[in-house]
């Protein structure tokens, strides 16, 4: 196999880089709003007036998840801000291996 990443410079290795991190900062929203959407239409996106709220475990597999701590941590901020903090103590996200 020829790779030309050797050949490239550390300029355009560097902006590759950037738009990676970019692409999956992105993803990682996009999947908070999707879980977000997911919990709202079952009603777990907020504690109810009174009640304790319900813990939810969201278990996602794939490699992004599981080894890009970035998309991890961004989903989990994500999640923190469109929920709340309230609500987003009940939901715990789980990958791979680590399903319990």
């Amino acid at each position: 196999m020829n790779s030309q990443v050797p050949t490239t410079s550390l300029k355009i290795r560097k902006v590759v880089i950037s738009l990676c991190n970019i692409i999956a900062t992105r993803e990682a929203r996009l999947s908070a709003a999707g879980i977000h959407g997911i919990l709202k239409k079952i009603g777990r996106d907020m504690p109810k007036d009174g009640e304790t709220q319900e813990k939810s475990v969201i278990a996602m597999d794939g490699g992004l998840f599981e080894h890009y701590t970035q998309f991890s941590e961004c989903m989990e901020s994500s999640l923190n801000e469109l929920l709340g903090e309230e609500a987003s103590e009940s939901i715990r996200e789980r990958g791979g291996d680590s399903f319990e």
